[in-house]
């Protein structure tokens, strides 16, 4: 339960957006029921029978109608009333438990703020897509270890048959910049399970069998390739390959890197339909977990 005045005005914003989510849910199964019933009672007065074919044709329009009224009526009805609740949830929760961490300083997160779409498409570090579908959002900044740090949703898409679109990446984009340890021309690596990549420069094979079987790298100057990876680091990243259920991309640029998330979920994103306590826990656990995957990707550009 909630433990002081802002847990329940934030609960209480919970409720009334998980409310309105149920209102969705219930006109969707209703306007599904009237169209179903309307194709039938259509087929009927036609024909004088319902045939097979009549009820294929009456689920597959109904289930079509009934999933455009959902977006529809989400968007109308739950968006806006969520994207306030889940902005509150990350300002309150999120950024006060890595304010709390002493090894995050200076933490500021903007949920409008993101990168930038020539930015990504000039480090090359996720496929970009198309730039009007390209959207960057929730921006989380600060410093770890006296390194600066920025982090960010970031969605890609690119156009598909018809009216559809095809997800490129969905995840979450790091970019560590001010490193003591400056790359000299640009470096590229990426697993090999990581979807729609493209590269820049030529290709690299690492002493490594292990590492070649599970990553490509790409860069200007091979000998720069092998002077940021080192064997210690080809392990590092193979461990952490293991360790993690996401493939990842990384980009060496000068005195940045920047690491490529492929998590196919928003970060930090609170949960409508859970209690506040169990969310609160489980910011604690993606704390961690981002604290680890810094110190891994510092230790590498180290």
């Amino acid at each position: 339960m909630p433990t002081n005045q802002t847990d329940d005005n934030i609960d209480n914003m919970r409720k009334a957006t998980n409310k309105r989510l149920y209102l969705v849910l219930w006109l969707t199964f209703l306007l599904f029921l009237m169209v179903c019933a309307a194709i039938l009672v259509l087929a009927y007065v036609a024909q004088g029978h319902i045939y097979g074919n009549d009820i294929v044709m009456m689920l597959g329009l109904g289930f079509a109608c009934a999933m455009g009224g959902f977006s529809i009526l989400y968007w109308l009805l739950v968006k806006s009333k969520y994207d306030k609740f889940n902005a509150t949830y990350k300002e309150s929760y999120v950024l006060e438990m890595l304010q709390k961490n002493t090894k995050f300083k200076n933490v500021y997160y903007s949920p409008k703020a993101g990168f930038q779409y020539q930015t990504m498409k000039r480090v090359g570090v996720i496929p970009v897509g198309v730039q009007r579908y390209f959207k960057s959002e929730d921006m989380i900044s600060g410093s770890y270890r006296n390194v600066k740090f920025y982090i960010s949703d970031v969605v890609t898409k690119k156009p598909g048959y018809e009216n559809e679109t095809i997800t490129l990446f969905e995840g979450q984009v790091i970019c560590l910049e001010g490193l003591p340890k400056k790359s000299d021309s640009y470096v590229q690596v990426f697993q090999k399970s990581f979807p729609h990549m493209t590269h820049t420069g030529d290709r690299v094979r690492m002493e490594w069998a292990a590492f070649n079987d599970m990553f490509q790298v790409y860069a200007k100057n091979p000998h720069n390739a092998f002077f940021m990876l080192t064997p210690q680091k080809t392990e590092q990243l193979v461990a952490f390959a293991k360790a993690v259920q996401t493939s990842f991309s990384i980009v060496f640029e000068n005195n940045r890197i920047f690491i490529a998330l492929h998590s196919q979920k928003s970060m930090f994103d609170a949960n409508m339909s859970q209690e506040l306590q169990k969310q609160k826990a489980s910011i604690a656990k993606d704390v961690y977990s981002l604290e680890k995957a810094l110190d891994i990707f510092l230790d590498i550009s180290m």
